[in-house]
Parts: C-alpha cells; sequence; structure tokens
C-alpha cells in the first residue's frame, strides 16, 4: 500500500512539474491577463485532479469535483483567448459557472448520482467543444505559432476526452480494476507532459500580447511593396471588407497572390494575429464615420452595422466597444455636438 500511494505521489508530482512549466510560459512571455487567469484556474484544475487519491474523505470526493469543473471550464476560456477569439463574458465563463453550480448541487446526497452523471456529460461536452472551435476557426487566424500548435492542441484534447470518458464511465458504472486508479493517474501525467512540450517550445511567439494600436511592425525582409500597396488601395478605397463572407482565400484571389502567402503578409507586416480583426479595422472605421457624420444622424445603429459589414448587431457592439471603449450609441453622441 505504501509503494502504491509512493507511485501515485511520483505521478502526481510530475504532473504537477509538467503544468508548472506550462503556466511559467506564460509568465515569462507576458501574456494578456484574461489568458494568464484563465490558463491559472485551467492548471489549477490539473493539479488538484492529480492528488485525488492521496486526499482523505470528504475531499477525496468534492476537491476533485470540483477541480474538474475548473479544469473543463477553464481550458474553454483559455482556449478561446489564447487563439484570439472575441466573445461575449457569458459565453467565455459560461461552461466555467455550469460546471461549478453542477459541483455545488453533487454535495446533496439525493442529487449526487443524476449530476455525476451531468457532471461528466458537460466536461466531455466542453472537451468536444474546444475540439471544434479550435478547428473552425483555423481559417481566421493569420498567427504561424498558433497555426502550428493547433493540430497537436486538438489531438490532447481530443485525446483527453476520449480518456476521461472512457475510464470515468467505467467507475461511473461501479467497475474500479486495481489498474484503473494508476492508469488514470499516468495518462493525466502523460496529457500534462505534452501539452506542457506543446506550450513551452514556443511561449514567446505563441503567448505574445497583441501590439498596441499604432504600433510599428517589425520590418519584414524581402516584403513586396507593391502588393502591399494594392492590399491597401484593395480596403481602403475599393472597400473588399463590404464583401460578405470575405475570407483569406478570396482576398487573396483578388490580389493574384496565394492564400499561404497573404497570410504572413498581413500578419508579420500589418501586425495583425487574425483575419477578421484585420477586416473589423477597416469595417469600424467606416461604422465611426457614419456615427459621427450629420447625413447618417437619422440612421440607426442597426442600419450603420449592416452597411459596414457585419452581420449582426451583438459582434458590430462588441468589436466596435473593444475599439473605441464606447458603445456606439454613446460614440455618436459623444461626437454629435464636435
Amino acid at each position: 500500500m505504501g509503494e502504491a500511494s509512493y507511485f501515485l505521489g511520483t505521478i502526481a508530482g510530475i504532473t504537477t512539474g509538467a503544468v508548472g512549466v506550462a503556466f511559467g510560459s506564460l509568465l515569462r512571455a507576458r501574456a494578456a491577463a484574461d489568458v494568464t487567469s484563465y490558463g491559472a484556474i485551467f492548471c489549477i484544475g490539473i493539479i488538484v485532479v492529480a492528488f485525488e487519491e492521496g486526499m482523505p474523505a470528504p475531499y477525496g470526493f468534492y476537491c476533485p469535483v470540483f477541480a474538474a469543473a475548473m479544469l473543463s471550464g477553464g481550458l474553454w476560456a483559455f482556449s478561446l483567448r489564447l487563439f484570439g477569439l472575441n466573445a461575449p463574458r457569458v459565453v467565455i465563463l459560461g461552461p466555467l459557472g455550469a460546471m461549478l453550480a453542477i459541483s455545488s448541487f453533487a454535495a446533496i446526497p439525493a442529487l449526487e448520482q443524476p449530476l455525476m452523471v451531468a457532471h461528466r456529460i458537460t466536461m466531455i461536452s466542453i472537451g468536444l467543444a474546444v475540439v471544434v472551435m479550435v478547428l473552425l476557426s483555423e481559417k481566421d487566424d493569420l498567427d504561424p505559432m498558433r497555426r502550428r500548435i493547433r493540430r497537436p492542441f486538438v489531438g490532447v484534447i481530443g485525446l483527453w476526452v476520449a480518456f476521461s470518458s472512457g475510464l470515468g464511465g467505467l467507475a461511473q458504472l461501479g467497475y474500479r480494476p486495481d489498474w484503473l486508479v494508476p492508469a488514470d493517474e499516468i495518462g493525466t501525467a502523460v496529457l500534462a507532459i505534452v501539452g506542457g512540450l506543446l506550450f513551452t517550445l514556443p511561449r514567446e511567439a505563441l503567448f505574445a500580447p497583441p501590439k498596441p494600436k499604432g504600433a510599428d511592425p517589425a520590418p519584414q525582409p524581402n516584403v513586396d511593396q507593391a502588393i502591399l500597396a494594392r492590399l491597401d488601395r484593395l480596403m481602403r478605397e475599393e472597400k473588399a471588407w463590404q464583401e460578405e463572407g470575405l475570407t483569406v482565400r478570396s482576398l487573396a484571389e483578388r490580389l493574384g497572390m496565394q492564400e499561404h502567402q497573404l497570410r504572413p503578409l498581413i500578419n508579420q507586416q500589418l501586425g495583425y494575429r487574425n483575419f477578421a480583426t484585420f477586416v473589423n479595422e477597416h469595417r469600424l472605421a467606416e461604422a465611426k464615420k457614419r456615427l459621427r457624420a450629420a447625413e447618417h444622424a437619422s440612421e440607426n445603429i442597426a442600419t450603420i452595422a449592416y452597411a459596414c459589414g457585419f452581420g449582426s448587431l451583438g459582434p458590430f457592439g462588441r468589436a466596435f466597444k473593444e475599439n473605441t471603449g464606447l458603445t456606439p450609441t454613446a460614440y455618436r453622441k459623444a461626437h454629435q455636438n464636435l
């Protein structure tokens, strides 16, 4: 028994070390505050789950349950912000809140069994949602380092979902053979090590915070200034941003170049990490101009949003406030008498 406890403690220590190295990468790279915060929640959840076997009752049950909530909810929030996806706070933190609520009510004996099933299903659903979200957002990503880790990241999360659902399902059915606990701990340690390496090796480029607005991009060798001029003309004069469903590929075709050539040009030379951010800069510039102009004073906010290429008011409002610090209505009022 002592040897088994020592073995499990050693594995938990390895998991903690791998997670600590990964989190240290966020701190050293001075990642954005929200990425660091959500990463911390995710990492704490992993560490507590790793030590669950050594916890005395009742902590050995309730602490890992809450930690699993932090792990899955933190993973969702961390993934959204890591890959530069803007979403309402309720979308970012909703899964974490739902998991914590389920964990809290699971402490009630009469509700424990059904809520633990709901806990496991929700946890797996969040993992699958992360996989889908990362894959679907790939086409919009201009950052070469983030694009490089997307598939390995999806692979790690996919393995975690399969591993967690398989072993968790066995435990839920009351089947707990002797190999289940060490297999669970070893699997967690392996995934933590792979994940730690995934985030540690490219840390500076991966976790670099967005460049401040107006910052000059680093000079790039062999950049075709004629292509940059054509791109600028296409966006400013021909207003390509008005095209519904504009993509990197369609913009590259209009420029007579390949998609893989345009991505690094926008990213490295113009300083954008997401194509949507690049396009929205032009759309928002037009929206601000219309909100300030007397001839557009009779137009409502929705009309201006649609005219500037936004498909709905929600994304327009979020993008506008992130860009200016004001809602479109407040921005219009602030400029009415200028």
